[in-house]
């Protein structure tokens, strides 16, 4: 008996000490915001945790890119199974197409979760592709007391959900974790995007302890003085970036997190306005086309020298 109490304890005590954040990122076609998530996971993340990039590179040219980003880095790199865009993963309305950004997105969501999300006895966080830290954060502490966080999707109906881009799991509390289930569709009649029918999940567990992630846009702070950045507690270099007011670029828990937005070109006019207004603060260079409604900004780029955001 004392052997057996013994040896339960030296169990609990090394998962404690070597439990582990596991964080996906799911990249398509842009294997250059691989190494800005890895460095800035690398300068800000407090967590003792392993990044992993589930590689959905559509033909064999960007899925080499991937894969050699993520040896360079040594990454744990996992191949989608490209075979799950070609017939119904998740179930598909007669109207929807195998190959839509939002079927594409809700299938490697998806796969990455029943593969290895729900089996890790620890914290999973999925984060978008196009979504980089900009200081100091912990997910840990950040989901302390909840078993899930995410952001708050409300439409017609009464539908209500969890938006896929940052989400983050407490796989050890989180209840019916079969039941989770991140593809688009329609829910009560009414369309939804990917994590919709994630709405079907909170009827069914209502004793989910869920965190809504705040969200907020850089255009909503542009028009602050800088004194008034500086006591909502933004860094110097973000002041900046905010000041050069880039347009439908995203913050997310408490400005922890910026999100360059379409990153993957699925939407190109927005794509385009983001990538003129904050090319550099992503890691990418200014497209060559720009659409004529939106005005450029200065170009921003992440100094892995430095670990800030810099003008240039």
């Amino acid at each position: 008996m004392k052997l057996r109490a013994l040896a339960i304890l030296i169990f609990v005590s090394y998962s404690m000490v070597y439990s582990q954040v596991l964080i996906f990122s799911h990249h398509h076609n842009r294997d250059d915001f691989i190494k800005i998530q890895y460095d800035t996971f690398k300068k800000f993340l407090t967590d003792d945790y392993e990044f992993i990039v589930f590689n959905d590179g559509p033909n064999d040219i960007m899925c080499n890119k991937i894969d050699t980003t993520c040896a360079e880095l040594n990454i744990r790199c996992i191949r989608i199974p490209q075979k799950i865009h070609t017939y119904p993963y998740l179930y598909r309305l007669p109207r929807e197409t195998m190959n839509h950004p939002c079927v594409r997105c809700a299938n490697v969501m998806q796969y990455s979760l029943n593969e290895l999300g729900i089996k890790h006895d620890d914290i999973v966080a999925i984060i978008d592709s196009d979504m980089f830290l900009t200081k100091e954060f912990s997910i840990r502490k950040y989901l302390e007391g909840f078993d899930l966080a995410g952001v708050k999707q409300q439409r017609p109906n009464s539908v209500e959900y969890i938006w896929n881009g940052l989400v983050f799991f407490d796989m050890k509390t989180l209840p019916n974790k079969q039941l989770i289930n991140f593809n688009c569709g329609e829910v009560n009649n009414t369309p939804v995007d990917v994590g919709g029918q994630m709405h079907h999940y909170f009827k069914q567990t209502p004793q989910v302890r869920c965190r809504f992630i705040t969200q907020g846009y850089v255009a909503q702070y542009a028009p602050k003085s800088v004194e008034e950045l500086h006591r909502l507690l933004f860094n110097e270099p973000m002041i900046q970036f905010i000041k050069a007011n880039p347009h439908v670029v995203e913050l997310y828990a408490d400005n922890s997190f910026v999100h360059y937005r379409s990153g993957t070109n699925w939407d190109p006019p927005t794509c385009g306005s983001a990538a003129t207004s904050c090319a550099g603060a992503c890691g990418v260079p200014t497209p060559t086309t720009r659409p004529t409604r939106y005005r450029a900004s200065p170009t921003w780029r992440w100094m892995v020298t430095t670990g800030t955001w810099a003008a240039g």
